[in-house]
């Protein structure tokens, strides 16, 4: 008899936490559009990659973006936007390649690919990173999951120094330092 009243419990729980969420992302959407940057004394994070709770605008990355998409809904896997037939990527073998974006997403468990974004959804495009990128192709880094990843192989190609970035929190404060306001992953237009 106590075990439906549980089950009951717990979806209920869920209902909760489900309709929050989405009221939270919702508000996230509007009170983005009336933001001013240079109000913000401390920038972060605004909107995470989530395949969960991903409404809002479609974008459409430009070359040099940073992407990214979710494993497992634990971890993150980024790399850099060229075009929609070009993400360059550290793979786990330790090669680094030109994949697709479908491919970039093939390999992991995420159903979207997510590009990091300013709060009037354009996305974040630092100078010399497609470059950077691109010079990278069929190079081969000893790859680690904590010590030598695609997070350290992103910020290489946004700054141009090869320093340890074991996160994707990481990678994202190293992005908010170069870029000096908040980031919002957006989901990418899946055309």
């Amino acid at each position: 008899m106590a075990l439906p009243l549980v089950v009951a419990g717990i979806a209920l729980g869920a209902a909760v936490l489900h309709e929050s969420t989405k009221k939270h992302y919702k508000n996230l959407e509007i009170n983005r559009k009336n933001s001013n940057p240079s109000d913000l004394d401390d920038n972060r994070v605004m909107k995470a990659p989530s395949d969960q709770y991903s409404r809002g605008h479609y974008i459409e990355p430009l070359p040099g973006s940073i992407v990214c998409c979710e494993v497992f809904n634990f971890l993150d896997h980024t790399g850099v936007w060229i075009d929609r037939e070009t993400i360059i990527e550290l793979s786990n073998n330790g090669l680094v390649k030109a994949v697709s974006a479908q491919r970039f997403l093939d390999e992991r468990s995420g159903d979207n690919i997510f590009v990091a974004c300013d709060h009037r959804h354009k996305p974040i495009v630092i100078d010399g990173c497609a470059d950077r990128a691109i010079s990278q192709i069929y190079s081969y880094r000893e790859y680690d999951l904590i010590e030598n990843n695609c997070h350290r192989f992103v910020n290489y190609c946004l700054t141009g120094n090869d320093v340890k970035i074991s996160r994707f929190s990481s990678l994202n404060d190293q992005l908010l330092n170069v870029v000096e306001h908040n980031i919002y992953w957006d989901k990418v237009n899946p055309m």
